[in-house]
Protein backbone atom coordinates (compact mmCIF):
# COMPACT_ATOMS: atom_id res chain seq x y z
CA UNK A 1 0.00 0.00 0.00
CA UNK A 2 1.43 2.99 -1.14
CA UNK A 3 1.87 5.90 1.57
CA UNK A 4 0.10 8.36 -0.92
CA UNK A 5 -3.21 6.42 -0.82
CA UNK A 6 -3.51 5.68 2.84
CA UNK A 7 -5.64 7.93 5.56
CA UNK A 8 -3.78 8.54 8.43
CA UNK A 9 -6.21 8.18 11.12
CA UNK A 10 -6.05 8.83 15.44
CA UNK A 11 -3.08 9.95 16.94
CA UNK A 12 -0.81 9.12 13.98
CA UNK A 13 -2.91 11.81 12.39
CA UNK A 14 -2.32 14.29 15.31
CA UNK A 15 1.31 13.63 15.23
CA UNK A 16 1.40 14.48 11.51
CA UNK A 17 -0.50 17.59 11.99
CA UNK A 18 1.72 19.23 14.07
CA UNK A 19 5.11 18.10 12.56
CA UNK A 20 4.17 19.14 9.19
CA UNK A 21 2.39 22.45 10.68
CA UNK A 22 5.99 24.35 10.64
CA UNK A 23 7.19 26.67 8.09
CA UNK A 24 9.36 24.85 5.72
CA UNK A 25 11.08 27.96 4.89
CA UNK A 26 12.19 28.39 8.11
CA UNK A 27 15.91 29.91 8.33
CA UNK A 28 17.65 29.44 12.03
CA UNK A 29 19.07 32.50 13.65
CA UNK A 30 16.19 35.12 12.33
CA UNK A 31 14.81 35.23 15.67
CA UNK A 32 17.55 35.12 18.26
CA UNK A 33 14.92 34.88 21.34
CA UNK A 34 13.39 32.13 19.46
CA UNK A 35 13.11 28.86 21.72
CA UNK A 36 12.09 25.31 19.49
CA UNK A 37 9.36 23.39 19.76
CA UNK A 38 10.79 19.60 21.65
CA UNK A 39 8.54 16.82 20.86
CA UNK A 40 8.78 13.50 22.81
CA UNK A 41 6.54 11.13 22.10
CA UNK A 42 6.33 7.17 23.08
CA UNK A 43 4.10 4.95 20.08
CA UNK A 44 2.95 2.34 22.35
CA UNK A 45 0.50 -1.04 21.46
CA UNK A 46 0.22 -4.30 20.16
CA UNK A 47 2.13 -5.83 17.39
CA UNK A 48 0.61 -4.91 14.31
CA UNK A 49 -0.46 -1.68 14.73
CA UNK A 50 1.41 0.24 12.00
CA UNK A 51 3.50 1.81 14.16
CA UNK A 52 6.96 0.88 11.51
CA UNK A 53 4.94 2.38 8.85
CA UNK A 54 3.73 5.26 10.07
CA UNK A 55 7.10 6.44 10.85
CA UNK A 56 8.30 5.38 7.60
CA UNK A 57 5.72 7.70 5.89
CA UNK A 58 6.44 10.55 8.00
CA UNK A 59 10.00 10.32 8.05
CA UNK A 60 9.90 10.66 4.02
CA UNK A 61 7.37 13.25 4.31
CA UNK A 62 9.42 15.73 6.76
CA UNK A 63 12.64 15.19 4.48
CA UNK A 64 10.69 16.47 1.41
CA UNK A 65 9.15 19.48 3.23
CA UNK A 66 12.26 20.21 5.31
CA UNK A 67 15.77 20.49 2.93
CA UNK A 68 18.28 20.50 5.29
CA UNK A 69 17.16 18.15 8.18
CA UNK A 70 19.16 15.80 9.56
CA UNK A 71 17.60 12.66 11.39
CA UNK A 72 18.67 9.22 12.46
CA UNK A 73 16.82 5.91 12.80
CA UNK A 74 18.26 3.81 15.78
CA UNK A 75 18.24 0.78 17.08
CA UNK A 76 19.72 -1.14 19.87
CA UNK A 77 21.81 -3.12 17.39
CA UNK A 78 22.71 -1.84 13.51
CA UNK A 79 22.26 -4.74 11.75
CA UNK A 80 18.68 -5.50 13.87
CA UNK A 81 17.21 -2.49 11.15
CA UNK A 82 17.94 -4.29 8.33
CA UNK A 83 15.20 -7.22 8.35
CA UNK A 84 12.89 -4.97 10.27
CA UNK A 85 12.36 -0.88 9.97
CA UNK A 86 14.56 -1.03 6.92
CA UNK A 87 12.42 -3.52 5.35
CA UNK A 88 9.50 -1.68 5.56
CA UNK A 89 10.57 1.41 4.31
CA UNK A 90 12.42 0.71 1.35
CA UNK A 91 9.58 -1.91 0.32
CA UNK A 92 5.94 -0.57 1.72
CA UNK A 93 6.81 2.88 2.06
CA UNK A 94 9.35 4.22 -0.66
CA UNK A 95 9.01 1.38 -3.01
CA UNK A 96 11.68 -0.59 -5.32
CA UNK A 97 12.10 2.08 -7.57
CA UNK A 98 12.19 5.24 -5.41
CA UNK A 99 14.98 7.35 -6.65
CA UNK A 100 17.08 7.15 -3.45
CA UNK A 101 17.26 3.56 -3.41
CA UNK A 102 18.60 3.34 -6.94
CA UNK A 103 22.27 4.63 -5.61
CA UNK A 104 24.60 3.68 -2.84
CA UNK A 105 24.86 0.37 -1.25
CA UNK A 106 22.50 -2.64 -0.34
CA UNK A 107 20.27 -2.28 2.80
CA UNK A 108 22.51 -4.84 4.96
CA UNK A 109 25.68 -2.33 4.67
CA UNK A 110 23.59 1.06 4.00
CA UNK A 111 24.12 4.09 6.28
CA UNK A 112 22.11 6.54 5.59
CA UNK A 113 19.17 7.58 3.45
CA UNK A 114 19.50 11.31 1.49
CA UNK A 115 16.65 13.59 -0.19
CA UNK A 116 18.11 15.92 -2.89
CA UNK A 117 15.23 18.57 -2.37
CA UNK A 118 14.91 22.56 -3.16
CA UNK A 119 18.26 22.96 -3.79
CA UNK A 120 18.70 21.46 -0.52
CA UNK A 121 20.28 18.15 0.53
CA UNK A 122 18.37 16.39 4.02
CA UNK A 123 19.84 13.47 5.26
CA UNK A 124 18.94 10.45 7.46
CA UNK A 125 21.58 8.26 9.31
CA UNK A 126 21.10 4.59 10.25
CA UNK A 127 22.71 3.43 13.60
CA UNK A 128 23.15 1.55 16.69
CA UNK A 129 24.09 1.95 19.88
CA UNK A 130 26.48 -0.30 19.38
CA UNK A 131 28.51 2.19 17.44
CA UNK A 132 28.16 5.39 19.22
CA UNK A 133 31.18 7.05 17.51
CA UNK A 134 29.43 6.67 14.52
CA UNK A 135 25.64 7.85 15.79
CA UNK A 136 27.62 10.58 17.87
CA UNK A 137 29.72 11.91 15.39
CA UNK A 138 26.84 13.53 13.64
CA UNK A 139 23.84 16.59 15.11
CA UNK A 140 20.47 15.49 14.59
CA UNK A 141 17.01 17.64 14.37
CA UNK A 142 14.83 14.10 14.86
CA UNK A 143 15.68 10.58 16.26
CA UNK A 144 13.19 8.00 15.45
CA UNK A 145 14.03 5.15 17.91
CA UNK A 146 13.09 2.01 17.08
CA UNK A 147 11.91 -1.10 19.40
CA UNK A 148 12.54 1.51 22.68
CA UNK A 149 11.73 -1.64 24.71
CA UNK A 150 15.45 -2.61 24.06
CA UNK A 151 16.99 0.43 25.63
CA UNK A 152 17.91 1.19 29.18
CA UNK A 153 16.93 4.78 30.22
CA UNK A 154 20.66 6.16 30.26
CA UNK A 155 21.04 5.12 26.83
CA UNK A 156 17.97 6.64 25.56
CA UNK A 157 18.36 9.61 27.18
CA UNK A 158 22.08 10.30 25.48
CA UNK A 159 20.20 10.86 22.56
CA UNK A 160 19.53 14.16 23.50
CA UNK A 161 22.64 15.93 23.04
CA UNK A 162 23.03 14.86 19.74
CA UNK A 163 19.59 16.69 19.18
CA UNK A 164 21.69 19.99 17.90
CA UNK A 165 21.22 20.86 14.17
CA UNK A 166 19.53 23.59 12.80
CA UNK A 167 17.70 22.19 9.99
CA UNK A 168 13.80 22.15 11.16
CA UNK A 169 12.04 24.71 13.31
CA UNK A 170 11.74 22.30 15.86
CA UNK A 171 13.83 18.94 17.76
CA UNK A 172 11.70 15.98 18.72
CA UNK A 173 12.32 12.15 19.39
CA UNK A 174 9.71 9.03 18.55
CA UNK A 175 10.09 5.82 20.28
CA UNK A 176 8.39 2.64 19.93
CA UNK A 177 7.26 -0.24 21.23
CA UNK A 178 5.30 -3.40 22.15
CA UNK A 179 4.30 -3.13 25.99
CA UNK A 180 6.70 -5.21 27.95
CA UNK A 181 6.66 -5.18 31.98
CA UNK A 182 5.87 -2.62 34.26
CA UNK A 183 9.39 -1.54 35.44
CA UNK A 184 10.70 -0.44 32.03
CA UNK A 185 11.29 3.06 31.73
CA UNK A 186 8.97 3.61 28.85
CA UNK A 187 5.79 2.81 30.90
CA UNK A 188 7.14 4.98 33.48
CA UNK A 189 8.55 8.09 32.23
CA UNK A 190 5.45 9.61 30.52
CA UNK A 191 3.70 9.91 34.33
CA UNK A 192 7.44 11.17 35.30
CA UNK A 193 6.90 14.79 36.67
CA UNK A 194 9.60 17.19 34.54
CA UNK A 195 9.89 14.83 31.51
CA UNK A 196 8.36 15.94 28.13
CA UNK A 197 7.47 12.32 26.45
CA UNK A 198 4.16 11.66 25.97
CA UNK A 199 2.16 8.28 25.76
CA UNK A 200 0.82 7.55 22.47
CA UNK A 201 -1.29 4.21 22.41
CA UNK A 202 -1.83 2.66 18.94
CA UNK A 203 -4.69 0.47 18.16
CA UNK A 204 -4.67 -2.56 15.72
CA UNK A 205 -6.99 -0.41 13.46
CA UNK A 206 -5.38 2.36 13.55
CA UNK A 207 -3.51 0.15 10.88
CA UNK A 208 -4.91 1.15 7.31
CA UNK A 209 -3.09 -2.61 5.67
CA UNK A 210 -5.73 -4.04 8.25
CA UNK A 211 -8.61 -1.43 8.68
CA UNK A 212 -10.36 0.24 6.35
CA UNK A 213 -10.82 3.62 7.71
CA UNK A 214 -13.34 4.66 4.63
CA UNK A 215 -15.43 1.64 5.06
CA UNK A 216 -14.74 0.68 8.94
CA UNK A 217 -14.08 -2.59 8.18
CA UNK A 218 -11.13 -5.06 8.50
CA UNK A 219 -9.36 -6.30 5.59
CA UNK A 220 -8.81 -9.83 5.03
CA UNK A 221 -5.28 -9.26 5.95
CA UNK A 222 -6.67 -7.80 9.52
CA UNK A 223 -8.76 -10.81 9.85
CA UNK A 224 -6.08 -12.84 9.20
CA UNK A 225 -3.82 -11.37 11.71
CA UNK A 226 -6.56 -10.53 14.65
CA UNK A 227 -6.92 -14.59 14.21
CA UNK A 228 -3.26 -15.57 14.82
CA UNK A 229 -3.18 -13.29 17.77
CA UNK A 230 -5.94 -14.88 19.03
CA UNK A 231 -3.77 -17.93 19.53
CA UNK A 232 -1.87 -16.09 22.59
CA UNK A 233 -2.46 -16.49 25.77
CA UNK A 234 -1.00 -15.50 28.66
CA UNK A 235 1.44 -12.58 29.08
CA UNK A 236 2.06 -12.51 25.41
CA UNK A 237 -1.20 -12.23 24.74
CA UNK A 238 -1.60 -9.25 26.67
CA UNK A 239 0.94 -7.53 25.28
CA UNK A 240 1.44 -8.42 21.88
CA UNK A 241 -2.66 -7.94 21.05
CA UNK A 242 -4.26 -6.13 24.13
CA UNK A 243 -1.10 -3.63 24.25
CA UNK A 244 -1.25 -3.58 27.96
CA UNK A 245 2.33 -3.18 30.37
CA UNK A 246 2.23 -6.38 32.57
CA UNK A 247 4.50 -8.29 34.38
CA UNK A 248 5.31 -12.09 33.73
CA UNK A 249 2.79 -14.33 35.12
CA UNK A 250 4.47 -16.19 37.81
CA UNK A 251 6.37 -13.24 38.95
CA UNK A 252 8.66 -14.37 42.30
CA UNK A 253 9.38 -10.92 43.23
CA UNK A 254 6.30 -9.24 42.12
CA UNK A 255 6.96 -6.32 44.66
CA UNK A 256 10.34 -5.22 42.70
CA UNK A 257 10.01 -1.54 41.12
CA UNK A 258 12.77 -0.22 39.32
CA UNK A 259 11.87 3.46 40.90
CA UNK A 260 12.29 2.12 44.45
CA UNK A 261 14.78 -0.29 44.69
CA UNK A 262 17.50 1.32 42.17
CA UNK A 263 19.09 4.31 43.48
CA UNK A 264 21.95 6.56 41.77
CA UNK A 265 24.44 6.49 44.31
CA UNK A 266 26.09 9.79 43.19
CA UNK A 267 29.74 10.81 42.58
CA UNK A 268 32.03 9.64 44.88
CA UNK A 269 33.85 11.80 47.45
CA UNK A 270 36.76 11.09 50.22
CA UNK A 271 33.89 11.06 52.83
CA UNK A 272 31.78 9.29 51.18
CA UNK A 273 33.84 6.98 48.74
CA UNK A 274 30.76 4.80 47.54
CA UNK A 275 28.67 7.94 46.21
CA UNK A 276 26.91 10.74 47.76
CA UNK A 277 23.81 9.01 47.64
CA UNK A 278 25.14 5.78 49.15
CA UNK A 279 25.09 4.41 52.87
CA UNK A 280 27.91 4.39 55.38
CA UNK A 281 28.45 0.69 55.18
CA UNK A 282 29.83 -1.41 58.01
CA UNK A 283 31.27 -4.54 55.88
CA UNK A 284 30.64 -5.83 52.20
CA UNK A 285 29.88 -8.96 51.12
CA UNK A 286 30.69 -10.93 47.75
CA UNK A 287 29.14 -13.70 45.96
CA UNK A 288 29.15 -15.48 42.85
CA UNK A 289 26.76 -17.57 40.29
CA UNK A 290 29.79 -19.22 38.02
CA UNK A 291 29.02 -20.12 34.52
CA UNK A 292 30.92 -21.20 31.37
CA UNK A 293 28.84 -20.94 28.46
CA UNK A 294 25.89 -19.25 30.60
CA UNK A 295 26.69 -16.05 32.49
CA UNK A 296 29.05 -15.67 35.56
CA UNK A 297 27.75 -13.14 37.76
CA UNK A 298 29.79 -11.77 40.41
CA UNK A 299 27.88 -9.10 42.99
CA UNK A 300 29.61 -7.16 45.80
CA UNK A 301 26.87 -5.70 48.37
CA UNK A 302 27.25 -2.93 51.03
CA UNK A 303 25.78 -3.72 54.24
CA UNK A 304 24.58 -0.69 56.91
CA UNK A 305 22.83 -1.20 60.28
CA UNK A 306 20.71 1.54 61.46
CA UNK A 307 18.15 1.84 64.21
CA UNK A 308 18.05 -1.80 64.39
CA UNK A 309 17.62 -2.38 60.58
CA UNK A 310 19.73 -3.84 58.82
CA UNK A 311 20.03 -2.30 54.99
CA UNK A 312 21.94 -3.71 51.94
CA UNK A 313 23.42 -2.21 48.75
CA UNK A 314 24.25 -4.50 45.73
CA UNK A 315 27.16 -1.83 44.35
CA UNK A 316 29.43 -3.79 42.09
CA UNK A 317 28.33 -6.44 39.09
CA UNK A 318 30.82 -8.03 36.69
CA UNK A 319 27.84 -10.42 34.15
CA UNK A 320 29.31 -11.92 31.38
CA UNK A 321 29.17 -14.95 29.12
CA UNK A 322 32.19 -17.39 28.27
CA UNK A 323 34.16 -16.01 31.12
CA UNK A 324 37.84 -17.37 31.34
CA UNK A 325 38.69 -18.52 34.46
CA UNK A 326 41.59 -15.74 34.81
CA UNK A 327 39.12 -12.96 33.63
CA UNK A 328 36.97 -14.27 36.59
CA UNK A 329 39.89 -14.01 38.52
CA UNK A 330 40.52 -10.56 37.58
CA UNK A 331 36.96 -9.57 38.13
CA UNK A 332 37.12 -10.89 42.06
CA UNK A 333 40.67 -9.58 42.59
CA UNK A 334 39.52 -5.97 41.80
CA UNK A 335 36.44 -6.38 43.67
CA UNK A 336 38.53 -7.42 46.72
CA UNK A 337 40.99 -4.34 46.52
CA UNK A 338 37.72 -2.02 46.05
CA UNK A 339 35.59 -3.00 48.57
CA UNK A 340 37.48 -5.40 50.96
CA UNK A 341 34.51 -7.95 51.28
CA UNK A 342 34.51 -10.41 54.32
CA UNK A 343 33.44 -13.37 52.60
CA UNK A 344 32.60 -13.92 49.12
CA UNK A 345 30.37 -17.00 48.80
CA UNK A 346 29.70 -19.02 45.62
CA UNK A 347 28.19 -21.15 43.72
CA UNK A 348 29.36 -24.88 44.65
CA UNK A 349 32.24 -25.29 42.11
CA UNK A 350 34.53 -27.01 44.50
CA UNK A 351 37.37 -26.62 41.44
CA UNK A 352 36.83 -22.97 40.87
CA UNK A 353 36.59 -21.99 44.28
CA UNK A 354 39.94 -23.72 45.17
CA UNK A 355 41.45 -22.14 42.08
CA UNK A 356 39.98 -18.46 43.00
CA UNK A 357 41.50 -18.99 46.19
CA UNK A 358 44.95 -20.27 45.34
CA UNK A 359 45.02 -18.11 42.42
CA UNK A 360 46.24 -15.01 45.29
CA UNK A 361 46.79 -17.10 47.87
CA UNK A 362 43.79 -15.67 50.32
CA UNK A 363 43.22 -17.09 53.66
CA UNK A 364 41.84 -15.51 56.47
CA UNK A 365 42.30 -15.44 60.61
CA UNK A 366 44.74 -18.40 61.92
CA UNK A 367 42.70 -21.30 61.26
CA UNK A 368 43.24 -20.40 57.38
CA UNK A 369 39.34 -20.03 56.31
CA UNK A 370 39.10 -19.06 52.55
CA UNK A 371 38.39 -16.14 51.45
CA UNK A 372 36.00 -17.42 48.99
CA UNK A 373 33.32 -20.04 50.51
CA UNK A 374 30.70 -22.64 48.94
CA UNK A 375 27.44 -20.52 49.99
CA UNK A 376 24.59 -21.97 52.20
CA UNK A 377 22.97 -24.43 50.24
CA UNK A 378 20.73 -27.85 51.14
CA UNK A 379 17.30 -28.92 50.68
CA UNK A 380 14.63 -26.45 50.17
CA UNK A 381 17.75 -23.68 50.18
CA UNK A 382 16.46 -22.30 46.95
CA UNK A 383 12.62 -21.37 48.15
CA UNK A 384 13.62 -20.24 51.66
CA UNK A 385 16.23 -18.06 50.10
CA UNK A 386 13.53 -16.67 47.50
CA UNK A 387 11.23 -15.85 50.41
CA UNK A 388 14.10 -14.50 52.39
CA UNK A 389 14.64 -12.03 49.46
CA UNK A 390 11.34 -11.22 48.89
CA UNK A 391 10.50 -10.46 51.97
CA UNK A 392 13.51 -7.66 52.37
CA UNK A 393 11.99 -6.44 48.97
CA UNK A 394 9.56 -5.12 51.05
CA UNK A 395 5.72 -5.27 50.77
CA UNK A 396 3.72 -2.15 50.79
CA UNK A 397 0.96 -3.83 51.43
CA UNK A 398 1.67 -5.75 54.35
CA UNK A 399 3.71 -2.84 56.10
CA UNK A 400 7.16 -4.23 55.18
CA UNK A 401 10.20 -1.80 54.52
CA UNK A 402 12.24 -2.51 51.80
CA UNK A 403 16.02 -2.96 53.03
CA UNK A 404 17.67 -3.68 49.41
CA UNK A 405 18.45 -1.18 46.62
CA UNK A 406 20.64 -2.06 43.78
CA UNK A 407 22.84 1.08 42.92
CA UNK A 408 22.07 2.11 38.87
CA UNK A 409 25.94 2.16 38.50
CA UNK A 410 26.88 -0.95 39.71
CA UNK A 411 27.30 -2.76 36.37
CA UNK A 412 31.08 -2.79 35.76
CA UNK A 413 31.13 -5.35 32.84
CA UNK A 414 28.48 -5.41 30.45
CA UNK A 415 28.08 -9.32 28.74
CA UNK A 416 28.08 -8.39 25.04
CA UNK A 417 26.34 -11.60 24.12
CA UNK A 418 23.86 -11.84 26.45
CA UNK A 419 23.17 -7.82 24.86
CA UNK A 420 23.33 -8.67 21.33
CA UNK A 421 20.76 -11.63 22.07
CA UNK A 422 18.76 -9.30 23.83
CA UNK A 423 18.81 -11.34 26.65
CA UNK A 424 19.28 -9.87 30.51
CA UNK A 425 22.79 -8.19 31.70
CA UNK A 426 22.42 -7.75 35.24
CA UNK A 427 20.64 -8.80 38.24
CA UNK A 428 17.99 -5.82 37.83
CA UNK A 429 17.39 -7.20 34.18
CA UNK A 430 16.46 -10.64 35.08
CA UNK A 431 14.32 -9.88 38.33
CA UNK A 432 11.02 -8.95 36.09
CA UNK A 433 11.47 -12.44 33.92
CA UNK A 434 12.46 -14.53 37.01
CA UNK A 435 9.59 -16.58 37.15
CA UNK A 436 7.79 -19.25 39.11
CA UNK A 437 8.03 -22.56 37.18
CA UNK A 438 4.54 -23.81 35.40
CA UNK A 439 2.34 -26.62 37.23
CA UNK A 440 1.69 -29.12 34.91
CA UNK A 441 -1.60 -31.03 34.81
CA UNK A 442 -0.69 -34.27 36.05
CA UNK A 443 2.02 -33.43 38.30
CA UNK A 444 1.82 -32.00 41.70
CA UNK A 445 3.18 -28.27 42.12
CA UNK A 446 6.48 -27.48 42.58
CA UNK A 447 7.30 -24.32 44.54
CA UNK A 448 10.68 -23.71 42.23
CA UNK A 449 11.57 -21.43 39.40
CA UNK A 450 11.14 -21.83 35.99
CA UNK A 451 14.56 -23.59 34.79
CA UNK A 452 14.05 -21.29 31.19
CA UNK A 453 14.55 -18.11 33.01
CA UNK A 454 17.86 -16.23 32.73
CA UNK A 455 18.65 -16.39 36.79
CA UNK A 456 22.11 -15.92 37.46
CA UNK A 457 22.79 -12.75 38.86
CA UNK A 458 19.58 -13.84 41.12
CA UNK A 459 20.89 -17.02 42.25
CA UNK A 460 24.39 -14.84 43.06
CA UNK A 461 21.87 -12.36 44.90
CA UNK A 462 20.15 -14.93 46.64
CA UNK A 463 23.73 -16.76 48.08
CA UNK A 464 24.63 -13.20 49.30
CA UNK A 465 21.57 -12.17 50.74
CA UNK A 466 21.17 -15.82 52.22
CA UNK A 467 24.69 -15.34 54.13
CA UNK A 468 24.05 -12.09 55.21
CA UNK A 469 21.10 -12.83 57.13
CA UNK A 470 22.18 -16.14 58.39
CA UNK A 471 25.60 -15.17 59.78
CA UNK A 472 26.11 -12.54 62.80
CA UNK A 473 28.69 -10.15 61.27
CA UNK A 474 29.64 -7.05 63.08
CA UNK A 475 30.37 -3.20 62.08
CA UNK A 476 33.75 -2.92 60.16
CA UNK A 477 37.29 -3.59 62.32
CA UNK A 478 38.00 -0.09 62.73
CA UNK A 479 35.35 0.37 64.73
CA UNK A 480 36.29 -2.14 67.09
CA UNK A 481 37.92 -1.34 71.04
CA UNK A 482 41.06 -3.50 71.69
CA UNK A 483 38.96 -5.49 73.70
CA UNK A 484 36.96 -6.86 70.80
CA UNK A 485 39.40 -6.66 68.46
CA UNK A 486 41.90 -9.69 69.06
CA UNK A 487 38.55 -12.15 70.00
CA UNK A 488 39.23 -14.95 68.03
CA UNK A 489 35.66 -14.84 66.60
CA UNK A 490 36.56 -11.17 64.80
CA UNK A 491 40.25 -12.06 64.10
CA UNK A 492 38.81 -14.42 61.65
CA UNK A 493 36.77 -11.87 59.67
CA UNK A 494 39.55 -9.62 58.98
CA UNK A 495 42.18 -9.72 56.08
CA UNK A 496 45.69 -9.88 57.45
CA UNK A 497 46.01 -6.03 56.47
CA UNK A 498 43.08 -5.17 58.97
CA UNK A 499 44.63 -7.60 61.61
CA UNK A 500 47.97 -5.75 61.32
CA UNK A 501 46.23 -2.57 61.80
CA UNK A 502 44.78 -3.64 64.63
CA UNK A 503 48.42 -4.74 65.85
CA UNK A 504 49.87 -1.14 65.60
CA UNK A 505 46.81 0.26 66.72
CA UNK A 506 46.64 -1.55 70.37
CA UNK A 507 50.08 -3.32 70.71
CA UNK A 508 50.91 -0.96 73.94
CA UNK A 509 47.96 -1.92 75.67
Amino acid sequence: MSKRTIQLVGPYRDIWRELMSHDPMWRPGEDEDEVLPFYEWSLEGPAGTGKTFFEGVLLEAMHQRYPRMRSVVIRKTRVSLTDSWMQVFEDDVLGPDHPILLKGPSRAHRNEYSWDVRQGRSVTRIAGMDNPTRLFSTQYDFALVVEGIEFKEDEYQSLYRAMRNSGTPFKGIITDTNPGNTTHFLNRRPDREGTRMERVKTKHWHNPAYFNPTTKKWTAKGRQYMMILDQLSGVMRRRLKDGEWCSAEGAIYPHFDEAVHVFDPGEPTEEMPHGINALEYDYFMGGIDFGHLDATDLQVWGVCEKGGIRYVDMLAEWYGAKVRLETMAEWVKGAFEEFGFVKCVADHRTDLIEYLNEQFGWRKGQDGHNLVQKAQKGKGSVSAGIELVKDLMGDPDRDRPTVVRFSSRALRYECPIHRAQNLPVGVVEEIPGYVWAEQKEDRPAKNEPDPGCVDHGCDAMRYILTEIWKTKYGRRPGTLEAAQAFKQENIDKMSAEEFGEYVEKYGDT
